[in-house]
């Protein structure tokens, strides 16, 4: 009988001889095209938004500007916030 690691029978649960090595490539050749696929179908990171505030300043002008007839959407997008915070501060000055 040899010695070392060759001399290692392995049985699977049929009692079969099988070599771990080939069954190992096997599962990995199995494995590849099933691992290459998630990797292209991984949506990509998205950028956390900024917060900001206004300055008391920008308030003002927001206010101003809509006294003068500005939309919400368009505030928002004039002072690079979200539509909702426009409303908050116009909630406020009521």
């Amino acid at each position: 009988m040899e010695a070392g690691p060759a001399a290692i029978q392995h049985r699977g649960p049929a009692g079969t001889a099988f070599e771990p090595r080939e069954s190992l490539i096997v599962v990995f050749s199995l494995l590849r095209p099933i691992l290459a696929r998630s990797k292209t179908r991984r949506p990509p990171a998205r950028e956390l938004p900024v917060q900001r505030r206004l300055t008391f300043a920008e308030i003002t002008a927001l206010l101003a500007a809509r006294h003068d007839g500005v939309t919400v959407d368009g505030l928002a997008r004039r002072f690079g916030v979200h539509r909702t915070t426009v409303l908050a501060h116009l909630k406020r000055e009521d």
